[in-house]
């Protein structure tokens, strides 16, 4: 029974990890935003309270009943002079702006800060019409921020009472909000902390995809390992059945080799015969063994004739064909497993050449390039090249765009490359429309010093 795959939670991840960031900007700024403006509100509070006080403070040390005569200019010099003094004592003590004693009708009968004279209108009122109009029922109140030149301004009233309990003036205070450098400060305060939490954020967030990163490479691992062990499974059940034809034929061909040699013939014929079938026997044996690596006999093989013997080799299915192989390289022993290097150049070459039945240039060219301490084979076509698919889910086991492939070719390529002690690749030509495979081998082969 197949096994349905397992579902991919990558997208999900991804989505329920942005979210979550999203999530917890916005909460952190709305945070902080609240706290700016509960902030603000109550600095408000305490602005407005504290000029409140003031305003009462003064409005007690007014004599309610002399201020109609202060307003007629009925009062002697050192009365007037008494409640100025007073007036513009906490005018200098208190660091206000402006403290008005004005009359209901709005008349001005003192200006700390001199900006309205006596028995002028006081054109501030407006800017507070509620709230002097409460004290002018005997009620201090604080106001609003009101705009006052490149800044804002609180003003507070509070009524001066007669000795009948009647209200006769209005003390006005006016201070400047000054307490905005203080919320500048906390709003400097709150972009830091918000910096801050979306460094860590973002931290977080690169650790966690890493570690995605990480889960689903082995996620890959353990799907690969699941096919390698279905393979397993697989090949080992027919690896018996395989093996007595193979056996059977081998035998055959000793018998016909005895024979031909009995009679004084050539049994070179029949030797090939026991040659390949060893040489099948071997190639079951790393399918078997494919998955847990090693098995290698490495020996040193001059390469380019290993090359040309295989090419040889394959001439029965390249010649129903119009595909061409040239070969460069000069001979030079390189440490190598005969039929598994054997094994890598047929796969690759039979890629090669479905690749290269529907091209408009069926040639293929293998360069064998020999440097410091490695070989390397370049096997080249000049077909459409990768078409933008990633090469490595080329190496993948059982994925193949072949109709009868078996999707194991270049994984048992790269595998038997990495046992080596090499590496494989395969990339789109530099030089042309194709693709081109490339072996890199050290001279030593695997886990052994030149």
């Amino acid at each position: 029974m197949k096994q349905a795959p397992l579902p991919d939670p990558t997208k999900r991840w991804i989505i329920s990890g942005v979210l979550l960031y999203v999530v917890v900007i916005v909460a952190v700024g709305a945070g902080l935003l609240e706290l700016y403006n509960a902030s603000k509100s109550r600095l408000d509070e305490e602005m407005g309270a504290r000029l409140k006080a003031v305003a009462s403070t003064v409005a007690v040390m007014v004599d309610g009943d002399m201020v109609d005569l202060w307003g007629q200019d009925l009062l002697t010099g050192a009365e007037s002079d008494l409640m100025r003094l007073n007036v513009n004592q906490a005018f200098h003590s208190t660091e206000v702006s402006e403290i008005t004693v004005t009359l209901m009708d709005g008349t001005v009968l003192h200006s700390a800060s001199k900006r309205l004279a006596p028995g002028e209108y006081n054109t501030y009122w407006s800017l507070d019409s509620h709230d002097v109009l409460e004290a002018k029922k005997g009620l201090a109140t604080a106001g609003p921020l009101v705009p006052s030149g490149a800044g804002l301004q609180k003003s507070a009233h509070a009524p001066v009472f007669d000795a009948e309990g009647t209200v006769s003036a209005v003390v006005s205070v006016e201070a400047e909000a000054d307490y905005f450098d203080a919320l500048k400060t906390l709003s400097r305060g709150a972009f830091v902390t918000g910096a801050i939490v979306l460094a860590i954020l973002t931290l977080i967030g690169t650790v966690l995809g890493r570690l995605l990163r990480d889960i689903m490479r082995t996620r890959a691992r353990l799907a690969e390992q699941e096919k390698l062990a279905s393979m397993g499974r697989m090949t080992a059940g027919i690896a018996h059945e395989i093996r007595n034809p193979l056996g059977i034929i081998r035998g055959a061909g000793e018998l016909i080799a005895m024979r031909l040699e009995k009679a004084g013939l050539d049994a070179a014929s029949a030797d090939f015969i026991t040659g390949e079938v060893d040489r099948l026997d071997r190639i079951l044996t790393r399918y078997l063994a494919f998955g847990r690596g090693g098995g290698l006999n490495p020996e040193p093989l001059d390469f380019v004739a290993l090359v040309r013997r295989t090419v040889r080799n394959m001439d029965s299915e390249l010649t129903t064909t119009p595909a061409t192989v040239t070969i460069h390289g000069e001979p030079h022993d390189v440490c190598i497993d005969d039929p598994a290097m054997q094994q890598v150049l047929l796969n690759l070459l039979l890629n090669a050449r479905d690749v290269a039945l529907e091209a408009d240039d069926p040639a293929l060219v293998l360069d064998l390039d020999y440097g410091v301490d490695s070989v390397t084979l370049s096997v080249k076509d000049h077909g459409a090249g990768l078409g933008g698919r990633d090469p490595e889910q080329l190496f993948a086991p059982f994925e193949t765009t072949k109709e009868k492939g078996s999707g194991l070719g270049l994984a048992v390529v790269r595998q038997v490359a990495e046992d080596h002690g090499g590496s494989v690749h395969i990339s789109d030509r530099a030089d042309g429309p194709g693709a081109v495979a490339t072996v890199v081998l050290p001279y030593a082969g695997p886990n052994q010093e030149d």
